[in-house]
């Protein structure tokens, strides 16, 4: 009987619940805690890729992306006069983070394919969640970003669906501890099996 509870108590502690991803377009929707990335603090030209705490920025061209200023004044660019663009244009931007997050967004400019995707990646590279992002109008530039009730997050790629003029700015994220599921060993089914067994096996001597 015993052995049939350990078997048991195993089984239901691998049990994990799966994380929910929710798409948001209003930097409103992200916590009062999160860091927020400006690039104010960079010089003009450090080029990509480069890290802010906990996080990595990269581009998917090989050159060409860097802290850019005056030489593209975008209208309503917020919280400062930095942000990050691509003179080579750029197929993608990606995130890439030391410990897991549970919230992202950052403000894209002048995207314009309809094919631009976010997609998130956990602590084991697989692919938890992916949005489609709409395409900016006017000059003011487009929010978008995610929520969840976990942080599992390690990666956030922006892919723009085809070779395209693009900027970024206000990058926001909030750490937390990383839950991300831990792959079962191989030999763990076998074992609940094993002790099944055995405690099966002793019963029939009892009897």
């Amino acid at each position: 009987m015993r052995l049939f509870l350990l078997a048991g108590l195993i089984a239901a502690g691998t049990t994990a619940s799966a994380a929910t991803y929710t798409q948001i377009t209003d930097p409103g929707d992200i916590s009062a805690g999160a860091l927020t990335e400006t690039f104010e603090g960079f010089t003009l030209g450090t080029p990509l890729p480069l890290s802010s705490g906990i996080m990595s920025v990269a581009t998917g061209n090989a050159v060409g992306a860097a802290v850019v200023g005056s030489s593209y004044d975008h209208p309503g660019t917020p919280a400062g006069s930095r942000w990050i663009g691509n003179s080579a244009d750029a197929v993608s931007y990606s995130f890439e983070f030391s410990a897991g997050i549970s919230q992202f967004g950052l403000v894209l400019f002048g995207h314009q394919y309809a094919g631009t995707t976010m997609e998130l990646f956990d602590a084991l590279d697989q692919s938890v969640a992916s949005f489609s992002v709409a395409i900016a109008g006017g000059g003011a530039g487009q929010y978008t970003g995610f929520t969840s009730d976990m942080a599992a997050v390690r990666s956030v790629v922006i892919d723009f669906g085809g070779v395209d003029a693009v900027w970024i700015d206000n990058v926001s994220y909030l750490e937390g501890t990383d839950t991300s599921p831990v792959p079962l060993p191989a030999t763990l089914p076998l074992l609940v099996a094993a002790l099944g067994a055995s405690a099966l096996a002793g019963r029939r001597k009892r009897g």
